[in-house]
């Protein structure tokens, strides 16, 4: 009777380890495919040949082999960032038996901070960009309370020592996402709405845009309430409505936590 139990219990096991292995072989990965978007997500797009876009097999060389149940999605993206620095992986899916997806977009500077060791320009999902001869974006430095932050890496997101100040970076870089959903190109930005000092938060710690030495916009509580970037381009819409002149220093546009806007002159104050 022992050995029956023993005997049943060994083959439990073998069947344990078979059904095991045939998932491992069965369910790991040998296929990639590569998909790109354009900036705003609207539609897929072919890279350009010179612009090394990373291939399929850029995406096995650190996926293959890897059992599609415990791909670590954050990890190769990670990897996939950290080695092609033109395109941000920001999506992945697993396509059963064997195939993986990767996501991506076109990495663009759009901003810059003077951080305490060195300037590092960031792309809108806050990850460090190759600093390139001429590209033109806005200086971000004045909305940190501290400019120390960890050792930054090309295609890593950038990260302050200073825990706030990762929120506010967030939230900047979601205000200029808005500002680009308003027409206006990253590399316009500093023409429109001023080189520097343009993001500040007051000792409320509202959002303020100055708009090029003119009128403020107020976002207040950025980070809660009402979507962040729809705030924004309410604040825009309004300061850019030709009939009413808000183009003025003094001049404050303030958007509540529900999205109303007011305006105010304080020109005289």
């Amino acid at each position: 009777m022992k050995n029956k139990k023993l005997l049943i219990i060994i083959a439990v096991v073998v069947a344990v380890i078979a059904l095991i292995v045939i998932l491992a072989v069965t369910f790991s990965v040998r296929q990639a495919e590569v998909l790109f978007f354009s900036q705003d997500g609207s539609k897929y797009i072919i890279p350009d040949a010179d612009v090394g876009a990373p291939s399929a097999n850029d995406v096995l060389s650190f996926a293959k082999g890897k059992n599609e149940f415990g791909l670590n999605k954050t990890d190769l993206m990670n990897s996939l960032n950290k080695k092609y620095h033109n395109f941000v992986a920001v999506g992945v899916t697993v396509g059963f038996p064997d195939k993986v997806t990767v996501y991506f977009v076109g990495s663009e500077v759009c901003a810059k901070i003077a951080t305490a060791t060195t300037e590092v320009y960031v792309d809108r999902f806050g990850k460090v960009a190759e600093q390139k001869e001429g590209v033109a974006c806005v200086d971000i430095t004045t909305a940190f309370s501290s400019l120390s932050v960890e050792t930054p890496t090309v295609g890593m997101p950038l990260t302050f020592t200073n825990s706030s100040d990762n929120q506010r970076l967030q939230e900047v870089l979601t205000a200029i996402s808005a500002m680009w959903r308003c027409y206006v190109d990253y590399s316009k930005m500093p023409s429109v709405f001023g080189e520097s000092g343009v993001f500040k938060y007051d000792t409320s710690g509202n959002l303020m845009i100055s708009v090029k030495n003119t009128a403020t916009i107020v976002i207040k509580s950025p980070s809660d309430g009402m979507d962040l970037s729809e705030r924004v381009i309410r604040g825009l819409s309004v300061y850019f409505k030709s009939e009413d002149n808000l183009a003025t220093s003094g001049v404050v546009i303030s958007v509540s936590k529900e999205g109303r806007v007011t305006t105010a002159d304080n020109s005289a104050n």
